[in-house]
């Protein structure tokens, strides 16, 4: 497709719509290949008619999303309305329906009925490489804000979960609790790091009805080139997403009259936007606050968000969250991580939080994280369970440690590359007595 659209030739694009025709009875002559599905079964999810798990068994996540890009694909070369409704309609269930709090995807690669997931299930880089992609062409198409944010919810947390501190290579499988894969020698995962990290600048700034976008804060400085505009350099300044307040320097060629397109965050209350000297004025959370007037050199505006405590719970585990970023309980993070020579004497699941989730801004204190890591920690009051009886007899047992209530620290997941071992994003709790 991308051939055709770039060369003008039409034969390219009439080579995917047979393509296209002939995947339904290519899956059926083939019923041992899961890895994607038949164009019916798809039109079927994006009606809501089918379960990602019912297209095929055990379907592969990244397969079936490199096949939505493909269809997308062809709507951008033919226009036929159809390709662009599948493709955005299986979009919003995915988002809907099978992304985790974190923004990864799968079961060990796969989309499986809901019974067969697991906090400790491995969660692959690849469909976070594709998924990306899908929701960038659904934001170029509609411009609508909820795309920016799921990108946001990915890059934030799983992705930069998976890469080393150093960025130099991604681990195959990160699960929301156990450990992560070491990472290896070149495979699919850590080549979809790299692609992922080498657009990232696409998704912090856009265009949107071909105005300039601000789509992510962090400290970034892009130029864009609006049509019939100027060339216009955005420059944030801004320690987001661990501070809810940013100044943006708006920088046309020369002073020119455009609308800049700020996204607000859902998960804000409260966010103002304030252009020089102006007053400042409220903006709308979950959509994108836009003004337009003459722009000059040097002009300045600034935001300010609130970057809320909130927990995502049932009646024994939670996660924390906080503003975009979902924090985990790293071992190796703590004060003492009960570990001699490379033997473990303490994990996670040891640990149960007390925190109320409907109030955890009462239980959990914000610190600053140590320079290295992405903050900030929050302090959490806990306990560490008794060790289990394992010796034969009851006296050695008896020598093991009891519970002991401590103070505990909570920090990004986005630090497990930096931190590694044993963690948890979701842990147990009980709710702290009067």
């Amino acid at each position: 497709m991308l051939l055709g659209q770039r060369t003008g030739d039409a034969r390219y694009i009439e080579w995917g719509k047979r393509v296209l025709a002939k995947w339904d009875e290519w899956w059926a002559t083939h019923p041992e290949a899961n890895h994607s599905c038949g164009y019916t079964a798809m039109k079927q999810f994006a009606a809501g008619e089918k379960q990602a798990y019912e297209l095929r068994e055990n379907i592969h996540a990244h397969t079936f999303h490199m096949a939505l890009l493909g269809v997308a694909a062809l709507y951008n070369a033919t226009g036929k309305a159809e390709y662009r409704d599948v493709v955005l309609g299986s979009i919003d269930r995915l988002a809907d329906e099978w992304v985790f709090l974190t923004g990864g995807m799968s079961s060990t690669e796969r989309y499986v009925p809901r019974r067969f997931y697991h906090p400790r299930n491995d969660v692959e880089v690849c469909p976070q490489h594709t998924w990306i992609l899908l929701l960038a062409q659904a934001l170029e198409w509609t411009g609508e804000a909820r795309y920016a944010a799921e990108i946001e919810r990915d890059l934030f947390n799983h992705f930069l979960a998976a890469q080393l501190a150093d960025g130099s290579n991604w681990s195959y499988f990160t699960p929301l609790n156990g450990s992560a894969q070491p990472p290896s020698s070149p495979n699919c995962c850590n080549a979809a790091g790299h692609r992922i990290a080498g657009r990232m600048p696409v998704y912090l700034y856009g265009l949107r009805d071909g105005a300039p976008t601000i789509l992510i804060y962090t400290e970034s400085e892009a130029t864009l080139h609006p049509p019939g505009l100027p060339p216009v350099t955005l420059r944030q300044e801004t320690r987001f997403p661990s501070e809810g307040t940013v100044t943006i320097h708006v920088q046309p060629e020369s002073p020119t009259v455009f609308p800049l397109h700020l996204r607000i965050p859902s998960y804000t209350a409260g966010a103002k936007v304030q252009v020089g000297d102006n007053e400042p004025i409220s903006a709308k959370p979950g959509d994108f606050t836009v003004m337009e007037r003459e722009w000059k050199p040097g002009d300045v505006v600034r935001l300010s968000m609130s970057l809320p405590l909130r927990c995502q719970a049932n009646d024994h585990v939670l996660a924390v969250v906080r503003g975009p970023l979902v924090y985990a309980y790293f071992q190796d993070a703590q004060e003492d991580r009960v570990v001699f020579h490379g033997r473990r004497g303490l994990y996670p699941e040891d640990v149960v939080l007390h925190i109320d989730p409907d109030r955890p801004e009462e239980g959990l204190k914000e610190e600053p994280a140590s320079d290295e890591l992405l903050g900030p920690a929050l302090r959490v009051k806990g306990v560490i369970r008794a060790r289990a009886p394992i010796f034969a007899t009851s006296r050695a047992s008896s020598e093991l440690p009891g519970q002991q209530e401590q103070t505990l620290s909570l920090l990004p997941f986005a630090n497990q590359g930096a931190i590694r071992g044993e963690y948890r994003v979701f842990m147990e709790y009980i709710r702290p007595t009067p």
